[in-house]
């Protein structure tokens, strides 16, 4: 056991292009997953607003 050992995975993160693809593929599920929630997470904001604005003291 005298050699030094490498380990097995490498030391050097992602490249530049690994991670502006992937950003680009996250964008692209994250905007087509509100296209589908959108609306009804509106409707969710809208109604827990409506609850707020009377404990808030707001018209």
């Amino acid at each position: 056991m005298s050699g030094s050992r490498r380990p097995s995975y490498s030391a050097e993160g992602p490249s530049l292009l690994q991670w502006l693809g992937a950003t680009a593929l996250f964008t692209v599920a994250f905007l087509a997953l509100l296209q589908i929630v959108g609306p009804r997470l509106e409707r969710i904001l809208q109604g827990v607003l409506g609850l707020l604005r009377p404990l808030l003291g707001g018209g």
